[in-house]
């Protein structure tokens, strides 16, 4: 704090260098300020003095291994360092059984060793899982690439049917979805069967269901199979869910049930489908809003004839006495 006495002498008016009148308070406040800077400019140059006296630091060799694309791979056709994902993309069988045999044989050496196969432990998707023990060869056919992406789920993403049938013979885990933990924004945390049904694949989805692969599994927002197949308005796919147990009355996040997807969607086929399995036409989403209102709104906001076809349907259906039971 300020002594009282000195009040009068801070208040006093004094030159400055220009010749300009200015208070002595000003004058001190000004001369601290530029010793201040006087001593911020002398550690600056003591710090780039120090910085350009350093050593440079070696480089690091690294290592030799090519990098090429898919194409120039499959046209040397002498890279034998692929991963198992990479010869999936490149529809290689023949590699593919030579990674999982090599793989075998070593947990065959472990056996011999350590009286057991080497075990990793992972935790699967899904509320309740438990953890699952493997070995090498089931370890690398369920892991995750940069992408978040397993081998299987590469298979369906190719909508390679014979690679799918090739890699669930070597155990691969049908219900091991997408890394949507560390993707989130990219990936959705979809199901094998899911992509199967994303990309019609009616072969797959038998082969998947059965290795007792989980159909109505949902992804990250609540969506099955079901869902999917009631969007895309194939009839032939969705029968082949709902004859494999698919449930006609799953909902989403959203409170959405394969019936409301299929009349938003306009498809007429598919709501006749969900509607003999014996699904309700009164359920609704979480806004209250029924299958049949949402008809009846694509209707006047764009004056589909399909929707309102489907309008008149859902308004004139009757449940009847005996509905088609689905195994």
């Amino acid at each position: 704090m300020v002594n009282p006495d000195e009040w009068d002498i801070l208040a006093s008016q004094i030159e400055d260098r220009d010749g300009n009148e200015i208070t002595v308070a000003e004058a001190r406040k000004r001369d601290l300020k530029a010793r201040r800077d006087a001593i911020r400019k002398k550690e600056i140059a003591e710090a780039m003095a120090a910085f350009e006296a350093q050593p440079e630091p070696k480089k690091k060799k690294k290592s030799w291994r090519p990098r090429c694309c898919i194409k120039t791979r499959k046209y040397l056709g002498c890279c034998y360092w692929k991963t198992l994902h990479e010869a999936v993309i490149d529809c290689d069988k023949n590699k593919i059984v030579d990674i999982m045999m090599a793989a075998q044989e070593k947990d065959e050496k472990n056996i011999g060793k350590k009286a057991g196969v080497e075990r990793t432990r992972h935790q699967a998707e899904g509320d309740g899982s438990k953890e699952e023990f493997q070995g090498y060869a089931a370890k690398i056919m369920n892991e995750y690439d940069e992408f978040g992406r397993t081998p299987l789920s590469l298979a369906i993403k190719e909508q390679r049917e014979d690679m799918v049938e090739i890699l669930l013979g070597l155990e691969a885990n049908p219900d091991r979805g997408e890394d949507y933990k560390n993707h989130r924004g990219r990936l959705t945390g979809a199901s094998p069967m899911m992509g199967a049904a994303q990309n019609k694949m009616s072969g797959s989805i038998l082969d998947l269901h059965s290795r007792h692969a989980n159909i109505d599994k949902k992804n990250m927002q609540g969506i099955t199979p079901v869902h999917l197949a009631c969007l895309g308005g194939d009839a032939d796919l969705l029968e082949v869910l709902l004859e494999q147990g698919g449930d006609p009355e799953a909902k989403d996040r959203g409170g959405w049930t394969p019936l409301i997807y299929a009349a938003y969607a306009g498809h007429l086929e598919c709501v006749k489908a969900i509607l003999e399995t014996g699904a309700s036409i009164k359920a609704k989403d979480k806004h209250k809003h029924t299958a049949y209102d949402w008809a009846m709104y694509i209707r006047k906001k764009t004056k589909s004839y399909k929707h309102g076809v489907i309008e008149a349907y859902l308004e004139d259906y009757k449940p009847a006495l005996y509905v088609k039971r689905r195994s």
